[in-house]
Parts: C-alpha cells; sequence; structure tokens
C-alpha cells in the first residue's frame, strides 16, 4: 500500500448524499491510500452536534481515519465542539466549515471562538473555498493574517476557478496551505511551482465522485515525481497533512 493520505473526504448522510465508511475504505485499498481524513456532511446542518454519532462510527477505523471537527456556529455548537475535543481529540484532524451552507461568511466574528480551539487543540482551520460571498479564499488569507499561528486550509484552492488568484494567496501567506480537491492536476502543478509543494494537500472527496474519486492519484504521483522530485510527491501526497492535521497532540 502507497504511503498516501488523502486531506478530504466524506463518510456520513446529507441531502442526497450518503458516503458510507465501507464504500471509502474500499476505495482507499484499491487506490493505495493508508489514511483519510474524513467529514461527516449532517454537520452542515447540526455542526458539532452531528459528531458524536461519527465518533462511534469512525472509532474502529481509527487506524484508517480521522475525522473533521466540521462546526456550524448557527446551531450553537460550540460547546458540542469543545467537549467532543475534551474527550476525543486523537481522532480529531481539523476544524472544519463550508461557509455557504453554514450561511456565515469567512471573517465573521462567529467563526472566533472556533479559531480559539484551534489555538488550544493545536488544530489547522480548514474551510471549502469558492467564489461566492461566503468562502471567498480573500476571506480565509485576511484571517490567516490575524492568525499566523493558526494554519488555514483552503479546500478546493476556489473552486469553479482558474485557481490563480488562490495560488497568488497561498504563497504570499506563510500559514495559508491548498489542498487538490476538484483541483486539475495542471493547476496543482502550477501551485507547487509556485507555492512550493510544502503548501499543497493532496484531497478528494471521496467517495463523492464513486469509483472515479482517486481517478487523479497516479496521475499526480507521477508527474509529482517526475517534474519535481520524489520528497515533493511525498510531501503533497502524505507528509503535509501528517505535519499538519495529524500531529501527536500533547495537552492544552
Amino acid at each position: 500500500m502507497r504511503e498516501v493520505i488523502d486531506s478530504h473526504t466524506h463518510t456520513g448522510a446529507w441531502a442526497q448524499w450518503n458516503c458510507d465508511a465501507g464504500s471509502l475504505l474500499s476505495l482507499m485499498d484499491r487506490a493505495g491510500v493508508a489514511l483519510a481524513v474524513t467529514g461527516d456532511p449532517a454537520a452542515n446542518d447540526a455542526g458539532a452536534k452531528a459528531l458524536p454519532a461519527a465518533v462511534r462510527k469512525i472509532r474502529p477505523f481509527s487506524d484508517r481515519l480521522r475525522l473533521m471537527l466540521w462546526v456550524n456556529p448557527r446551531a450553537d455548537d460550540l460547546q458540542a465542539a469543545e467537549a467532543l475535543l475534551e474527550t476525543d481529540r486523537d481522532l480529531f484532524a481539523c476544524v472544519k466549515v463550508h461557509p455557504r451552507t453554514a450561511g456565515i461568511p469567512l471573517g465573521d466574528e462567529r467563526y472566533l471562538p472556533y479559531l480559539d480551539l484551534c489555538r488550544r487543540y493545536c488544530l489547522p482551520f480548514v474551510s471549502h473555498t469558492e467564489h461566492d460571498g461566503y468562502a471567498d479564499i480573500g476571506r480565509l488569507a485576511v484571517m490567516a493574517e490575524e492568525n499566523p499561528g493558526t494554519a488555514f486550509i483552503a479546500v478546493h484552492m476556489e473552486l469553479r476557478s482558474d485557481h490563480r488568484h488562490s495560488i497568488d494567496l497561498i504563497a504570499a501567506h506563510e500559514n495559508l496551505y491548498g489542498d487538490t480537491t476538484f483541483v486539475p492536476p495542471e493547476d496543482v502543478l502550477t501551485a507547487i511551482s509556485r507555492c512550493g509543494a510544502e503548501k499543497i494537500l493532496f484531497g478528494t472527496d471521496a467517495p463523492v465522485t464513486g469509483e472515479h474519486s482517486y481517478d487523479s492519484l497516479p496521475v499526480l504521483e507521477r508527474v509529482l515525481t517526475e517534474q519535481f522530485s520524489p520528497d515533493a510527491a511525498h510531501a503533497v501526497l502524505r507528509g503535509n497533512c501528517e505535519r499538519l492535521m495529524l500531529q501527536k497532540y500533547s495537552g492544552t
């Protein structure tokens, strides 16, 4: 099995989505993915209040899966989020938000208590990014500037864009990173050339696109090794996620 870590996957049900752990693990096995960070989309509505059930489902697979602490300030879930970190911190890899579905744009003061959780529990702040007035990467970059001790990860590097603006911002901010979820391989290569391999994390949204969820992996693995180096391929496909999201927590 390759030493690949997928920084962005899903397990759970919400609206039309139903992504079960068994399907994800099967895809991971076939693609050679050793471990994945996964988020339960039920948290789109209930935030961290939806996650105790996810903890119970994921715990038996803790050697293969880690959870996103997916939060939603409109669900008044701060207390639930902190309770989960107090009891199950080692299962969690990040604090994650989806600003549009939460209805709260990045930069809103309602995210501040969750940034405090990031600082106290040594977790990165991960956000869906899209040019939609809620999740614009420019807003995330401002948050990164204002919180230099926290890592910020831009999922999709701004979905449905040419990614150029995102790449410029990731290059300009030491603590702002991008993930490759739904980013074409040629744009991933541009991001690495401009930002450095240490700034980009492999992610897929598996198993959202089913059997094709890991189609990009062999392409990325090959071109990263050929056009950059084996060390660069390791950083993007494993090392960066391991460093930013899976470091051993020693307590607050």
